[in-house]
């Protein structure tokens, strides 16, 4: 069986460069071998494109591995460091199932402060 990674839920979008062509695009999940993404530009399984992540990410390259129609599975030919799949996350917010919104987590109450004797 082989291993398959940790995919992170996320909605961030990306552009992404095929044969010359750039386009609009979002990525559903993410883990540090490749992502899923949903766009609407007709690719072929072993299609080389550039993902361009955003803001503080260099541009990844990736080989597309499956199609679907609306969606697209990529291999990135260099895995993600932990940093960037941070970055990508926290930009887009993370999403649950069915692109509902996943509620932040409530903050942790600080431990009140020890009462000095008199």
């Amino acid at each position: 069986m082989r291993y398959r990674a940790w995919r992170y839920p996320c909605h961030h979008p990306v552009d992404l460069t095929a044969a010359g062509r750039q386009s609009d695009a979002t990525l559903l999940n993410v883990s540090a071998q490749g992502a899923r993404i949903a766009s609407p530009v007709p690719l072929d399984p072993g299609d080389p494109l550039t993902i361009a992540l955003g803001p503080g990410c260099p541009p990844r390259a990736a080989v597309v591995r499956w199609v679907r129609p609306g969606t697209l599975g990529v291999e990135f030919t260099r895995a993600l460091d932990a940093r960037t799949i941070a970055v990508i996350r926290k930009t887009a917010g993370h999403r649950g199932f069915h692109g509902a919104a996943t509620p932040a987590r409530p903050p942790v109450p600080s431990p009140a402060p020890a009462q000095q004797p008199r």
